[in-house]
C-alpha cells in the first residue's frame, strides 16, 4: 500500500508478518478472496486516513515493512491482526520471527481457521499467496 509521509513524500509499504492472496494485476490474475482481502485492508487504511507505521525492516524492493495501526481497525488497531483474524491473510512465517507478535498473529491464525473465515472457509483449495506467485512467474509469464 502507498502512504504519505508527514513531510509529503509518498512511501510504499508492505505489511509486515503476513501474506494476503493476490489480487489481480498486470497480466497477473488474482488469487480467490484476493480482491475481498484488497477490500478488507482498503476497509480499514482508506484514502486520507491517519496511520501509525513501526517500520520493522526495508525490503529488497525498498519497501517499508510495517506494522501498521489505525484509529478505524476492529481490534487493537492492528491493521496486521484485524487481516489475520478476518481470516483475509496468513501468518508469513518464513518472514515472522519476532515475539511477542509471532504468538499474537500464529493465534490469530488459528482462531480464523477454526472459524473457517475468509481464505480459511475452503482451506483444502487454499494456495499461499508466495506460492502461487512463484507458480504464476514460471507459467503464466513464459
Amino acid at each position: 500500500m502507498k502512504v504519505r509521509s508527514p513531510f509529503g513524500s509518498i512511501v510504499t509499504v508492505r505489511l509486515y508478518g503476513i501474506d494476503a492472496p493476490e489480487a489481480p494485476h498486470g497480466n497477473m490474475p488474482g488469487q480467490p478472496l484476493g480482491e475481498a482481502s484488497k477490500s478488507a485492508l482498503e476497509e480499514l487504511v482508506y484514502p486520507g486516513s491517519e496511520v501509525t507505521i513501526h517500520v520493522m525492516a526495508v525490503d529488497k524492493y525498498r519497501r517499508f515493512v510495517s506494522i501498521v495501526e489505525t484509529p478505524s481497525c476492529y481490534d487493537s488497531c492492528s491493521v496486521n491482526l484485524s487481516l489475520l483474524r478476518a481470516g483475509m491473510a496468513e501468518v508469513y512465517r518464513e518472514y515472522l520471527n519476532d515475539e511477542p507478535m509471532r504468538s499474537a498473529y500464529l493465534e490469530a491464525e488459528r482462531q480464523a481457521k477454526k472459524e473457517r473465515r475468509g481464505i480459511w472457509n475452503n482451506a483444502s483449495s487454499y494456495e499461499r499467496p508466495n506460492h502461487f506467485r512463484k507458480r504464476m512467474s514460471v507459467s503464466h509469464f513464459k
